[in-house]
């Protein structure tokens, strides 16, 4: 393995572009890094607000069963004989 930039892998650049700037896998790495970023902050934020949800739905539904045997039992001594 003689040569210059040996150690290097193949096919990757150890500089800059001859014209001095970033070479094209580095800014698609970059884009597609933030654009994981910002997909996963959407999938979490709406995978959090259907937990929120479903945990509101389920205390509503304890809330109103609390409530509905509350009614009954208010009823059945109010109008029992």
């Amino acid at each position: 393995m003689s040569g210059r930039n040996s150690a290097v892998a193949p096919g990757r650049a150890s500089e800059p572009c001859e014209n001095g700037s970033v070479d094209k896998a580095k800014v698609i790495t970059i884009v597609s890094v933030i654009a994981a970023i910002i997909i996963a902050w959407i999938l979490v934020n709406a995978l959090l607000s259907v937990l929120v949800f479903v945990a509101k739905i389920a205390l509503v539904a304890v809330v109103a069963g609390i409530v509905y045997v509350i009614i009954r039992f208010v009823a059945r001594d109010r109008y029992s004989d």
